[in-house]
């Protein structure tokens, strides 16, 4: 009898001993699997945020190229090229346009062709470093009021800047320069007027276009609760200019 109840207490600690290795080997495997588990979503996650990320790149880089376009038509126009050039002569510090109506009219409607799309700029501009200046879209301050801004402006260090290059610049966000009655987000694109051999600038165009319709491109159904920066090429985020920044609610 009592041969029997050691051999079942040995039984009973060879079991024991095996459930304990299974329940080892068990958690181990699970372990395993959970981990890979987590890899693998951590991975998914990865990659549908580089998506999502190369998507509103995409969208982006349409929306500035779109405003970079209309500089471009501007930039080409032969007639307010000539004229822009001739006005270099002049150097008086007032607005050539508001003595030549004729002029006037006549550049403006030019700006105002470009601008009749499905898609219209806010504003597209054109102005000296003499304070002569053209616009189409939104208006803009009068007067005295405007004519300070563009002495204030550092518009020929621009012309000279954006003289030597071929890309254009790129404002960060901000309020419209060329009147306070005007509230909201801007974006500017500037481009030289000048002639494509050339490195001499006449004028500066500037394109603006309301924050806000890149931010509607933007409101993909993914989009829900996240927040979208954007920064200027070069250097780590914290030295970038920060061209905007919005998010998006849930």
């Amino acid at each position: 009898m009592a041969v029997k109840k050691k051999k079942s207490v040995f039984f009973t600690k060879i079991l024991f001993s095996y459930f304990v290795l299974l329940l080892l080997v068990l958690a181990v495997f699970m372990t395993v699997v959970f981990l890979s588990v987590l890899s693998e979503n951590r991975s998914e996650a990865r990659r549908n945020q580089q998506e999502l990320t190369n998507r509103v790149a995409q969208q982006v880089d349409a929306y500035l190229t779109e405003i970079d376009q209309f500089a471009q038509q501007v930039m080409r126009s032969t007639r307010i090229l000539n004229f822009f050039s001739s006005l270099q002569n002049e150097k008086d510090m007032s607005n050539h346009f508001d003595r030549d109506i004729l002029n006037d009219i006549d550049l403006t409607s030019i700006l105002h062709a470009l601008n009749r799309t499905s898609s219209p700029m806010y504003r597209i501009s054109v102005y000296n470093q003499y304070g002569d200046f053209i616009h189409t879209g939104a208006p803009t301050d009068k007067g005295s009021v405007m004519e300070q801004k563009l002495r204030d402006a550092e518009i020929y260090s621009q012309m000279v800047s954006l003289g030597y290059s071929d890309r254009p610049l790129i404002a960060p966000p901000g309020e419209d320069d060329w009147s306070e009655d005007n509230d909201g987000s801007y974006i500017s694109v500037y481009r030289p007027l000048k002639n494509v051999y050339s490195t001499e600038a006449y004028g500066l165009v500037e394109v603006q276009s309301r924050v806000a319709e890149l931010e509607s491109l933007l409101e993909f159904d993914t989009m829900r609760g996240m927040q979208v920066r954007i920064y200027s090429s070069g250097g780590s985020p914290s030295a970038r200019d920060r061209l905007m920044g919005t998010r998006f609610a849930t």
